[in-house]
């Protein structure tokens, strides 16, 4: 099944992969748990191409917008980046 409105369908797009974007952030900043953040973007990343998929009319499955396993590099990073930093002496 096609979308009826294809001169729109690009901007319904792309208001869509902001909003993610916006999301994908506010979860990394208020997370305190990486691996809690990372199951909250791919449950958001699963949600929003399922969102597109049928605004554009295609099959499910169809549309990959990220590799789950950069999830939990993100987490990784998340949690490195919340550990208090200590400075060893030289």
């Amino acid at each position: 099944m096609a979308t009826n409105y294809p001169d729109l369908s690009g901007d319904i797009v792309m208001s869509l992969l902001q909003s993610l974007s916006t999301d994908i952030g506010r979860y990394m900043m208020a997370s305190e748990s990486g691996a809690d953040c990372a199951r909250r973007i791919e449950r958001s990343v699963a949600a929003y191409t399922q969102a597109i998929e049928r605004s554009l009319g295609v099959a499910s499955g169809s549309l990959y917008l990220a590799d789950p396993t950069m999830f939990d590099a993100w987490a990784e990073a998340l949690a490195r980046a919340n550990r208090p930093y200590v400075q060893t002496p030289q």
